[in-house]
């Protein structure tokens, strides 16, 4: 038989009454899709993937981190998009993933406003069939 979990002898003591008799400890409170947008642009990834009009698509990634001698490594650029790629006719895909309440920076969007300027495919999505209504439109 395996092992009981903490929050499993918790559970089993509300029942009967008061779970720290048992030894258990009030369990830390899960975090419910610490990261909603995962799921989204892993979707949008694989469905771009084997799009017939997409050429490539690739995770973009910024931000920074603090090396053990503590200084500061950049990577990327303020506003850039999660997702960059580009069409088979040649044009610049720019495609920003939100959670359904994510907001978008203001340097988020001037991206995406220059993208489109200069005649590629940039829009913010929320989930993968408005990703695919971009590539399409």
């Amino acid at each position: 038989m395996g092992r009981v979990t903490n929050r499993e002898l918790w559970a089993a003591g509300l029942l009967y009454g008061d779970p720290t008799k048992l030894g258990a400890n009030e369990p830390l409170r899960r975090l419910r899709n610490a990261h909603p947008e995962q799921r989204v642009l892993n979707a949008v990834m694989q469905a771009l993937r084997l799009h017939p009009k997409v050429a490539w698509v690739r995770r973009m990634n910024s931000g920074a981190y603090q090396t053990a001698d503590g200084r500061f490594v950049k990577f990327g650029f303020a506003g850039c998009s999660d997702v960059l790629g580009q069409m088979k006719d040649g044009r610049l895909i720019a495609i920003e993933i939100k959670a359904r309440r994510g907001r978008v920076s203001s340097a988020q969007q001037a991206f995406i406003d220059f993208v489109i300027e200069h005649r590629g495919v940039a829009g913010i999505v929320r989930s993968i069939d408005e990703a695919l209504a971009l590539i399409e439109a």
